[in-house]
């Protein structure tokens, strides 16, 4: 099984190093920018990563909050759920979600 993690944020650059420096375990996917709508709203970059659920929830939390510190401009979705940046919270919901697939 494998856990899906949306991210999206308004760091541009950091979105595009996940996916230049994503470790063999995760399977990261950018999909292109979109205009926002009303033309006057930034716009957010998206990244949509895939991770086996084998891999340990601390090494998943630390590798994300290694690559985005900034919560007020980032949202993290773990398997629908949205997440704060904080690595307590996300190891919390890794592990909820490895447990439930097993």
């Amino acid at each position: 099984m494998n856990i899906n993690i949306e991210i999206k944020t308004k760091q541009f650059p950091a979105v595009h190093m996940l996916k230049h420096d994503a470790p063999d375990w995760a399977d990261v996917n950018v999909p292109p920018v979109r205009e926002q709508r009303d033309g006057m709203s930034e716009a957010w970059a998206i990244a949509l990563v895939l991770i086996a659920s084998s891999i340990p929830a601390a090494v998943i939390a630390g590798w994300l909050l290694d690559k985005f510190k900034d919560n007020k401009t980032t949202t993290i979705t773990i398997n629908r759920k949205q997440v704060d940046l904080d690595k307590g919270e996300i190891i919390r919901i890794i592990e909820e979600t490895q447990t439930m697939q097993k």
